[in-house]
């Protein structure tokens, strides 16, 4: 688990920055919270289902190109797909935690206010664009569109924090720029 403390953050964008669902931008004010610091594999979902609190993902066992995906060992430390949100409430319970909430998701994303210096004021450390900062994305940083092709097809998961260099640095969280959102 990583510790993203209480604080304000920079929340949205401005109409020239992303879409108009994510207008305004505005500072939100966030007690601390714990996220935990890679996606959930296939193994602790196995676990849970094992268990007993959580059923088969509602969409299927399968990833785009694996129909053994979920159950084969050789994807025990890629991440789940294919869960529903009552899915995920289930095992987060199990596992005696709590989904994040939507603005707690991106101020992991972004860093905070804090991070700068100057946990009252909200600059441009707080409004990185991509988890990792400013660097244009590439295969090297997140799993993304092209990066995991098969035969010209659709992309793939890959292992969970398998791209160190796309790491949030300021919690130490891997992907959330990609491979499973």
């Amino acid at each position: 688990m990583a510790w993203v403390p209480a604080g304000s953050f920079t929340r949205g964008s401005d109409s020239a920055e992303g879409r108009a669902d994510e207008e305004p931008e505005h500072t939100v004010e966030l007690s601390g919270f714990c996220i935990d610091q890679t996606e959930v594999t296939n193994a602790r979902y196995l676990a849970c289902m094992e268990d007993g609190p959580c059923l088969e993902p509602d969409n299927g066992p399968y990833s785009n190109r694996r129909p053994d995906y979920l159950y084969s060992t050789a994807f025990g430390d890629y991440p789940v797909v294919n869960v529903q949100w009552g899915q995920a409430d289930a095992f987060c319970t199990w596992e005696g935690k709590r989904l994040p909430t939507e603005a707690e998701w991106e101020k992991a994303c972004r860093g905070g206010c804090e991070q700068g210096g100057m946990p009252t004021a909200c600059d441009e450390l707080d409004e990185r664009t991509f988890p990792w900062g400013e660097a244009t994305t590439s295969c090297a940083l997140a799993n993304f569109n092209t990066c995991m092709m098969w035969d010209g097809m659709d992309n793939d998961t890959d292992r969970v924090a398998a791209r160190p260099a796309g790491v949030q640095p300021n919690y130490c969280i891997y992907d959330l720029g990609g491979n499973v959102e």
